[in-house]
């Protein structure tokens, strides 16, 4: 009896010793948490109270927005949809570019593209779409939030594919390959194709919780948060555009922020054209993309290999940087 007496007094001893080091270990080093899902919610929805979303403009001003929903700004970023890119993957196919290849296929409903990633050849599923006339690229989500743009580009007036940057060759473990952080979308590509974007970055797990007010360039993106003037039209429907007796005038498109995104002003804008990017936006050295031809080269590592026939611009090729 005194032995399991003494028994249960050990276990409890033990059970308290490890509770009151478990507590003191708690407190002096505290665990690094994330933003809770719900609190980055709250958050986004704060910031995305005032927008209405172009659906919103339609009533009012139905050829504007006929006009803009088929344009390169409607469609500057989307879902995959058949009408759109089945051509683009349908029958299966494939291209070269430098040492590589890259394939494109539509399996069971998915777009997918087989392209040289950091475990080799890898199949990713494109999940959107990003830009659109003259050329398409493809977004790939990964992990924790985080998505990366294709090299592999898809020309809708040629129906051909082509790898974005020529014939670089970039390879994986480059900052520019696309599975690099110079190909990630949250990061360089998705404020300037969607409006009102959050990137949420997350800095201690390195991951993204992502979220805009629309997806794609819609009317607020230059026109600002425009919700209290959607609201009041509805609400006036019968008053003259300037305003009334009994409701006022309406609230001006833009609200108390006055304005959209900086992509309203080119002279701040890094995105208001594709001219400012042409890099990413126009084939290499392209007679129909001639953009790309003028752009001057940006990276010291990069040495000239050959020149294309079509300007004088000559074909940037990775070289190690020197010690």
């Amino acid at each position: 009896m005194r032995r399991r007496v003494l028994v249960i007094i050990a276990i409890v001893v033990v059970v308290a010793l490890a509770i009151t080091i478990l507590f003191v270990a708690q407190q002096r080093y505290p665990r690094k948490t994330t933003p809770k899902a719900r609190g980055v919610a709250l958050a986004d929805s704060a910031a995305f109270a005032a927008y209405a979303g172009s659906a919103a403009c339609r009533d009012c001003h139905p050829a504007a927005y006929d006009k803009w929903i088929a344009s390169n700004h409607g469609l500057a970023e989307r879902p995959l949809d058949d009408a759109h890119d089945r051509a683009a993957f349908d029958p299966a196919r494939s291209f070269t570019h430098g040492s590589q290849a890259t394939d494109m296929t539509l399996r069971d409903g998915r777009y997918q593209v087989i392209a040289t990633g950091l475990a080799g050849r890898e199949t990713v599923t494109a999940a959107r779409v990003i830009g659109n006339d003259p050329l398409r690229q493809f977004i790939v989500p990964v992990e924790r939030g985080r998505a990366q743009v294709l090299e592999a580009s898809y020309d809708p007036h040629r129906n051909e594919w082509f790898n974005v940057y020529g014939w670089e060759d970039r390879k994986p473990g480059e900052w520019g390959h696309w599975t690099g952080r110079g190909m990630t979308w949250n990061t360089m590509c998705a404020s300037c194709h969607n409006t009102r974007l959050r990137k949420n970055y997350v800095e201690a797990t390195d991951s993204f919780h992502t979220a805009m007010a629309e997806m794609t360039v819609g009317c607020e993106a230059c026109h600002g948060p425009m919700k209290a003037h959607a609201q009041w039209r509805t609400e006036h429907p019968d008053e003259a555009r300037a305003g009334g007796a009994d409701g006022g005038p309406p609230p001006r498109a833009g609200g108390e922020h006055g304005g959209g995104d900086r992509r309203q002003d080119p002279r701040v804008s890094g995105c208001s054209t594709l001219k400012t990017n042409s890099s990413a936006h126009a084939r290499d050295c392209s007679p129909r993309y001639p953009a790309c031809c003028s752009a001057a080269p940006r990276s010291p590592t990069r040495t000239p290999t050959t020149s294309r026939p079509c300007c004088s611009r000559p074909t940037w090729a990775w070289k190690p940087p020197s010690a």
